[in-house]
């Protein structure tokens, strides 16, 4: 998981790190 997500937030990398958080969260919130 952790693995996949870290590939995920590179390609969002210019994102700022609320941007980040938000991402993760959207992110997790697909997974589960």
């Amino acid at each position: 998981l952790f693995k996949e997500l870290k590939q995920k937030l590179s390609v969002h990398n210019g994102l700022n790190r609320r941007n980040k958080i938000m991402f993760i969260q959207d992110f997790l919130n697909k997974k589960s």
